[in-house]
């Protein structure tokens, strides 16, 4: 789910008017370039306006692919543009805390985000 996640959520939520709500995961190379979201769509942050439905982004303190420069710059334009957000940062956690068959597999954490991702789904698709 992470991978896709990664590449298709950020991209849908700000490109696909009618999608309400989105949770994207794993946002690696969303700032520098490296991912599919900015070479199909540009940069995350150049685009964050085109956002309409509500986002829930989660985050591990400890992710090597994420530095907390990245959270904060998408923190920060997610708020400039007033999108309704919430930015989750989970201390202590990896890279790939959702997916319980990868090694840095959080089940603390990944019980708390799928708890939030059904909150904003019953919130937001009713």
């Amino acid at each position: 789910m992470a991978c896709f996640s990664r590449y298709a959520r950020t991209a849908d939520v700000r490109t696909r008017p009618l999608l309400r709500a989105a949770y994207p995961l794993a946002q690696s190379g969303i700032e520098n370039g490296s991912s599919r979201a900015h070479v199909n769509h540009g940069s995350w942050s150049l685009s964050t306006h085109k956002i309409r439905g509500r986002i829930l982004c989660f985050f591990g303190e400890r992710d090597g692919y994420i530095p907390p420069e990245q959270v904060a710059r998408i923190r920060q334009e997610l708020e400039r543009h007033k999108i309704r957000h919430e930015v989750v940062v989970y201390p202590n956690v990896g890279h790939g805390f959702f997916c319980d068959e990868r090694p840095d597999y959080n089940e603390s954490a990944a019980s708390d985000a799928w708890r939030r991702v059904k909150e904003l789904f019953r919130d937001e698709l009713r």
